[in-house]
């Protein structure tokens, strides 16, 4: 096979992927309320740039969800007064070039939710997927249990760098088991399970 059919079928094979992972987005957003969650923001988080070529390519795709019966913030930025949870759909990074494609499912604990502004921009996509990957090993600290990982920040600074994270909690699935039968049980039985662990 030459150099251009190669190109032409990794292309093929992304634009597969990438209607893959709208599907399982979409499949989220839509039995995320019958599960207990509301989505927090409308737009899943990205990370692009025109300088970079690696953010040429979009690899990470996050969506953000809140209980339902978290109370919501008094100071009325449309977020709940509780922890975020973050679905990750995770394809590889050249960074973390062992890495293969994963679904992380995450507990996001904040010092005060009613510092937030309203909504959340695709572009903040580095709050939320920092944390939980090892290029930012230097600001984060990672132990597990029971095949959870607990990540916290090294210093108070590097917390209010990152809104206020005081913990977050991640369960990490390959993200070729994710099926339509194990999506609601993978993601939202997750989120609930992350929810019980202090």
């Amino acid at each position: 096979m030459n150099t251009d059919e190669n190109i032409r079928n990794s292309i093929l094979v992304l634009y597969k992927t990438y209607e893959s992972v709208s599907k399982l987005m979409e499949q989220c957003k839509t039995i995320a309320e019958e599960n207990g969650y509301i989505l927090s923001t409308d737009k899943f988080l990205r990370w692009k740039s025109d300088s970079y070529s690696d953010g040429w390519l979009l690899n990470s795709f996050i969506l953000l969800f809140q209980k339902v019966s978290d109370q919501e913030c008094e100071s009325g930025n449309n977020w709940r007064n509780g922890p975020v949870y973050a679905i990750e759909i995770f394809l590889g990074s050249k960074v973390e070039p062992d890495a293969l494609p994963q679904l992380l499912v995450s507990k996001f604990e904040y010092a005060d939710m009613n510092e937030w502004s309203e909504g959340c921009s695709p572009a903040n996509h580095w709050v939320f997927y920092q944390p939980v990957h090892k290029e930012k090993a230097d600001l984060f600290s990672a132990s597990s249990i029971k095949n959870i990982s607990v990540i916290i920040p090294n210093s108070e600074k590097i917390s209010e760098n990152y809104w206020g994270i005081k913990k977050v909690l991640t369960v990490s699935f390959s993200l070729t088991s994710i099926t339509s039968d194990n999506l609601r049980s993978c993601v939202f039985d997750t989120f609930n399970r992350l929810s019980e662990v202090e």
